[in-house]
């Protein structure tokens, strides 16, 4: 009877971690890129913010390479030095329309000139007399909007109004009196605004308008 040798015994394996350890170090290692990426977004929103309120101005500082980013601008710093009146106005303004206008409004610049005061204004808007004087409207090519003159001899003072609405006063008028009233449309090269109004110190010897702001007014 032939005898066969006895089978070799196997050997079980026992593990010993290495691959769990790898899959340990890979989800590490993505979750740290993931949160540097996050901090990284993070930053380049904060100091994109800082530099477009002028804060901390990188573009500035590093035009080369930051140049890109953009920046809040000032309107009235592209105003030229020539559009700027060095006169001041003697009283307050009546609000030339609603109070709204008067808290809200900006300055519409166009072509480094300053325009004057402009907002928005729904249709039917009250549109007013900023002091006692005398109004009369321009004669214009101009279809789509008004210009009116309110003119104070005294007080040496010129009120321009670049308005869309319907005129319904033409003579001698009082302060806060209504004037005329919005139509709701925009004037399309002032910024698209409704009203824009300037005022004049000085006139005739001077056509500077000053620049306003909502301190001018009394609401």
């Amino acid at each position: 009877m032939e005898e066969y040798p006895p089978a070799p015994k196997q050997q079980s394996q026992v593990p010993d971690g290495t691959g769990k350890n790898k899959l340990g170090a890979l989800a590490f290692l993505e979750v740290g890129v993931f949160e540097i990426f996050f901090v990284a977004i993070v930053l380049a929103i904060f100091f994109g913010i800082l530099n477009y309120f002028n804060i901390l101005s990188l573009s500035t500082l590093y035009p080369k390479q930051l140049g890109f980013l953009p920046t809040k601008v000032d309107q009235e710093s592209q105003i030229t030095s020539t559009q700027r009146s060095t006169n001041v106005l003697p009283v307050k303004l009546a609000c030339p329309s609603l109070k709204e206008f008067c808290q809200k409004g900006q300055s519409v610049i166009k072509d480094g000139n300053y325009i004057g005061f402009g907002g928005k204004l729904a249709s039917g808007s009250a549109i007013f007399a900023a002091f006692d004087g005398d109004l009369t409207v321009a004669k214009t090519d101009q279809e789509k909007f008004k210009i009116l003159y309110l003119d104070s001899p005294n007080q040496k003072a010129r009120a321009i109004y670049f308005l869309r609405g319907q005129i319904i006063k033409k003579v001698k008028v009082s302060k806060g009196e209504q004037i005329a009233i919005a139509n709701g449309k925009t004037i399309s090269i002032y910024d698209d605004n409704s009203l824009i109004f300037s005022v004049i110190i000085g006139y005739p010897n001077t056509n500077t308008p000053i620049i306003l702001n909502k301190e001018n007014f009394t609401l």
